[in-house]
């Protein structure tokens, strides 16, 4: 069931467009993060989604009800904020009871209010969900960063909203924490079983959490899919950059499963390019090999980098330049024999306006 769809949504700025007729829909339950650079519209999107922003045009539903107009607080998703935005006042049991007060029920012979009681055990249940089962009678301002956000979260999820929305909420924390939290969040979304929409500019967020991602740039949605479909076929050069390490090269497209670049032929599992079209070639550094004997390519080592675990090797081909991960460090100048299988060989077409118009006049001269 498609518990949020978009139709093409525009939002204008006096006059300036942060979203351009962007649509997409979002199964219940799924976990999907809108993944962008600054200024790239997502958290436009979601402000939208909220409420807290009108389209400009186009239409927002919501489990099947037309959104597009109505106000935040009678919209069935809540908000958990990169600043928290708790009350200091308040300690943290009256921080996530603040809107099941005001909330009401229906009831056989109308509305009414949610009892003490009911109230306690909402809040406590909440408090167990996020792993503060005993700090309810905490000030806010006793809580580290991680435990305040938990406490946003409580506080959002309290209400039992069909959808949460996520506005870069792990931004302010530490990298250690950070990494506990898409942990938490992970084991939140499976445990209530609700809709999750994430915002974020950060790619190993995006990569680990997500069931689905959708990429954003100047307001226009770039790709959406898994973040294996993401990563290992991103639908342009933009994605190819933004999600990973990548490098990407011109080369020519032969035929069905072959290309060239660096001066050479490779079998890929790439076809329906047209004959010696321009394409950009995307090859992760991961998915270069360094080999002793029959190497399909040779390199020369410029520099390398430590990176922990493995050394970040840059070398030249033919006056290329490529990045390259291995376990061995090799010294500078020396001479490297590489080896990329077909599949990891990934080809797009080119968006540079000279290859467009070199590829024009093949066609041309295959017409």
């Amino acid at each position: 069931m498609k518990i949020i769809e978009v139709k093409n949504v525009s939002k204008f700025y006096n006059g300036e467009g942060a979203v351009s007729n962007t649509s997409f829909t979002i199964d219940e339950g799924e976990f999907v993060t809108i993944l962008g650079p600054s200024g790239s519209g997502k958290t436009t999107i979601l402000r939208m989604l909220a409420g807290f922003e009108m389209a400009s045009s186009g239409t927002i539903l919501i489990d099947g009800k037309d959104m597009t107009k109505i106000p935040p607080n009678k919209r069935p998703v809540n908000t958990v904020f990169q600043k928290y935005a708790l009350f200091p006042h308040l300690d943290v049991f009256e921080n996530i009871a603040f809107g099941l007060k005001l909330k009401r029920i229906k009831v056989n012979d109308g509305e009414r209010l949610l009892s003490v009681g009911e109230i306690k055990s909402k809040v406590q249940e909440a408090l167990s969900l996020v792993g503060l089962k005993n700090y309810g009678d905490r000030d806010i301002d006793n809580l580290s960063g991680g435990q305040q956000q938990r406490v946003a979260i409580a506080r959002a999820i309290v209400n039992e909203p069909k959808v949460l929305l996520l506005d870069e909420p792990l931004s302010a924390l530490d990298l250690k924490m950070r990494q506990e939290m898409r942990i938490e969040l992970r084991r939140l979304h499976k445990e209530l079983g609700i809709t999750f929409i994430f915002v974020t500019h950060d790619q190993e967020e995006a990569m680990t959490m997500s069931d689905r991602i959708i990429v954003m740039k100047d307001g226009i949605i770039q790709q959406i899919g898994t973040p294996k479909q993401i990563y290992d076929e991103p639908s342009n050069a933009f994605v190819a950059d933004f999600i990973g390490d990548s490098n990407i090269i011109k080369g020519k497209f032969i035929k069905d499963f072959q290309v060239e670049f660096l001066g050479k032929k490779f079998e890929c599992v790439d076809k329906g390019f047209k004959r010696n079209e321009i394409v950009d070639v995307v090859l992760r550094p991961e998915s270069i090999e360094v080999v002793k004997k029959d190497a399909q390519i040779e390199a020369k080592v410029l520099y390398s980098i430590f990176e922990g675990s493995y050394y970040n090797i840059t070398v030249e081909i033919k006056k290329q330049k490529l990045v390259i991960e291995t376990i061995r460090r090799y010294e500078d100048g020396a001479k490297i024999g590489l080896w990329i299988e077909p599949d990891e060989i990934h080809l797009m077409r080119s968006n540079d306006i000279e290859d467009k118009e070199e590829n024009k006049e093949v066609e041309n001269g295959e017409e």
